[in-house]
């Protein structure tokens, strides 16, 4: 005849924010994952947290003591969003890391300046849990991944107007454009003074996204730079080099 069953062989869920998990495990930075070692009944050994500063372990004893959890017979799921590395020019693709484990019906939201969020579509992990976004963002848009009631911190993609000069022309004018659409906008023409830029001139952006400024063009580095606020970041052109004539 089999034994009574342990009231602790079942239990959870039990959520735990990343914030309190940060402070449990002492990890410095930004949390990011959750790995887990296993004895060989399945219960949990270490805990390690990994944040933007290194890592932090402790006994999955001292684990459950801390969280006051029914046993060392755990799992953790994780749903972590890192940010991109900086800002995606309008018109590029940018590239999101994040991490979807022991999770079920994945899914990325997405939410742009004024708009509530929206949903994407269902994410489908890689090994380990990896999770790779690639978008082409329009506009400043924050992201996050959603398993049911559970959601990832929000990662946030600053987009910079693409600006590009259109050549030198009659040699005293600069002609350029710019996307998305400013109509309206006002382009500072810059040129370098070796430590830093010093603006000689503005254009106004048309409503084709055109713009163009006579200026007097001495020898020496020009750019273009484009600051249309809406939550976009400044884009700033590549730089056009003027030679004696």
């Amino acid at each position: 005849m089999a034994g009574p069953i342990s009231p602790h062989h079942r239990w959870g869920p039990f959520v735990v924010s990343a914030a309190r998990l940060k402070r449990t495990l002492g990890v410095r930075g930004a949390l990011s994952d959750v790995t887990l070692e296993l004895g060989p009944s399945g219960r949990v050994e270490t805990i390690t947290g990994v944040g933007a500063q290194g890592g932090a372990s402790m006994k999955g004893w001292d684990f459950r003591r801390a969280l006051d959890l029914d046993s060392t017979w755990f799992r953790i799921g994780v749903l972590s969003l890192g940010n991109p590395q900086g800002p995606v020019t309008y018109g590029k693709r940018v590239s999101i890391d994040g991490v979807a484990r022991s999770l079920p019906s994945v899914r990325l939201d997405r939410r742009q300046p004024g708009t509530a969020w929206q949903t994407i579509g269902p994410v489908t992990p890689g090994p380990g849990g990896s999770v790779v976004i690639k978008m082409k963002p329009k506009m400043p848009t924050d992201y996050r991944l959603v398993s049911g009631q559970v959601r990832s911190r929000v990662a946030h993609v600053s987009v910079a107007p693409l600006v590009r000069f259109r050549g030198l022309g009659d040699g005293a004018t600069l002609r350029g454009y710019a996307r998305p659409l400013f109509p309206g906008a006002s382009v500072a023409l810059q040129r370098s003074t070796g430590g830093g830029w010093t603006t000689i001139a503005r254009a106004t952006i048309d409503a084709s996204g055109n713009f163009e400024a006579h200026v007097n063009l001495t020898p020496g580095d020009y750019r273009a730079k484009l600051a249309p606020g809406h939550g976009f970041v400044p884009g700033v052109s590549t730089t056009v080099k003027v030679g004696p004539a």
